[in-house]
């Protein structure tokens, strides 16, 4: 469902089917020589900064003048193309901090595969990869994710990092069986599965998430987790936003009301399917964005939506939804953006989404002051 996957199964049929230009240490973004880096938001952000529509007080959200702000690199390891950004703002680093989708091979006569790639930048817009390639790649041979891990979303905690991601053991197109694990680090770059994982399996025979889980996106607040995640029962080629908490990050318990989030089908341009959600919170609610996809169109006309609760279960759509909708004819992302990473700093919604066509996937930014 997620870009990511569309590519790796695209290049399996066909066939069947990160590492900075100069030198630096594992995890640390170069030098920036040529100023680069330091446009500053004062350059590229004041002038998408338009906030809320006084006259008609819709939600806007403006498009980055600098979009798309990132591309495959082309090298062995993502050039079958790039998906599913997780973005956070890393006060103690004083760094924006990506991980993302990466399909390649890790050399030559490696398997094609989805793996985590990184990226970092001073500004949110000027992104430079973490040298290395993959940061985190796909589970031992007989593991439960030996087949790729995707769909990722980076949490930062006191002390360290923890990645959340969708996994299988079989790369197959539709992903039934997908699960979701974690892992941690103390810096962003290399990474320890738990040996509790998977720690979110599909639903029982029967349920709304029967067929696979992923795209977790998860907050830490007070003494309890929160994971809201896709949902599929292919069967009934049903999409949807589900619920788990944990006391730990590790041990989830669904939500009984359970999915949380759904379709609607009034609303024409989200009646096929709800995807992919990033969940913040503003400090007096969880502010939701995520895909909705028309019945008719479904990836060839993609709109991001945003909605509000006050507990995480109980949800409010936005009233001038879609937030965002696909560019003008002949734009990169003209197709809609899919698959948004949010996060709020000093104000700002930073809203950072991927698009275009594969193996040309970008990610592009867009902003919002409320």
């Amino acid at each position: 469902m997620r870009r990511s996957r569309t590519f790796l199964f695209a290049l399996v049929l066909l066939i069947s089917g990160c590492r900075n230009s100069t030198g630096s240490r594992d995890g640390e973004p170069d030098a920036d020589p040529d100023g680069e880096l330091e446009r500053g938001l004062g350059e590229s952000l004041d002038a998408s900064l338009d906030g809320t529509d006084a006259d008609t007080g819709r939600v806007r959200f403006v498009r980055n003048p600098d979009n798309p702000l990132y591309r495959s690199s082309g090298q062995i390891w993502d050039y079958a193309g790039i998906g599913d950004p997780s973005v956070l703002y890393d006060s103690t680093d004083v760094l924006f901090k990506a991980w993302l989708s990466v399909g390649g091979r890790l050399d030559a006569a490696g398997p094609l595969a989805v793996r985590t790639g990184a990226l970092v930048s001073y500004d949110g817009v000027a992104w430079q990869q973490v040298p290395g390639g993959p940061v985190f790649k796909e589970g031992a041979k007989g593991e439960w994710d030996q087949g790729g891990v995707e769909t990722v979303c980076v949490l930062r905690e006191a002390n360290n990092y923890l990645l959340y991601y969708g996994a299988y053991r079989e790369a197959k197109d539709p992903p039934v069986g997908m699960q979701i694990g974690v892992a941690t680090s103390s810096d962003g770059v290399h990474w320890e599965r738990s040996p509790q994982n998977p720690v979110l399996p599909p639903g029982k025979p029967g349920a709304w998430d029967q067929s696979w889980v992923e795209s977790p996106t998860v907050i830490h607040l007070g003494d309890t987790y929160y994971m809201w995640y896709s949902g599929v029962d292919w069967s009934r080629a049903s999409f949807a936003i589900g619920l788990a908490t944990s006391p730990d990050g590790v041990t989830w318990t669904r939500h009984p009301a359970n999915p949380v989030f759904s379709a609607e089908p009034s609303n024409s341009w989200e009646n096929g399917a709800v995807y992919a959600p990033s969940v913040v919170y503003d400090g007096h609610r969880f502010v939701m964005f995520y895909v909705g996809l028309n019945d008719a169109t479904f990836l060839d006309e993609m709109r991001i939506g945003m909605a509000t609760s006050p507990d995480g279960v109980n949800w409010t759509r936005e009233p001038s939804n879609p937030v965002l909708d696909p560019g003008p004819p002949g734009a990169w992302d003209e197709k809609g953006p899919f698959v948004p990473s949010v996060l709020i700093k000093d104000g700002v919604y930073y809203l950072y989404y991927l698009s275009g066509s594969n193996p040309n996937e970008a990610i592009g930014l867009s902003t919002w002051t409320p």
